[in-house]
């Protein structure tokens, strides 16, 4: 049986608030740490890349499934106000 839950993707979300709180910096600043290519979008490359040199995550860690996940909450919480 395969374990299937968000628990990766919500350590990993908890992580960028702590970076944000520990950094000081304002969404605005945290947006363009993770914008790496700097076009105005945070593409799953930047994601990636910002996940490894700014959180000191695994670049094993980091699967395609997991990063797409990972999107998606991102996305239900940009709506939600979080």
């Amino acid at each position: 049986m395969v374990n299937d839950n968000f628990d990766w993707q919500e350590k990993i979300i908890e992580k960028i608030r702590n970076w944000v709180k520990v950094a000081k910096v304002n969404s605005v600043e945290a947006f363009r740490s993770f914008d790496k290519d700097f076009n105005g979008l945070i593409s799953k490359a930047d994601m990636k890349q910002s996940l490894i040199d700014l959180l000191d995550i695994k670049p094993e860690e980091i699967t395609d499934i997991k990063l797409d996940r990972l999107f998606k909450l991102l996305s239900f919480y940009k709506t939600e106000d979080v």
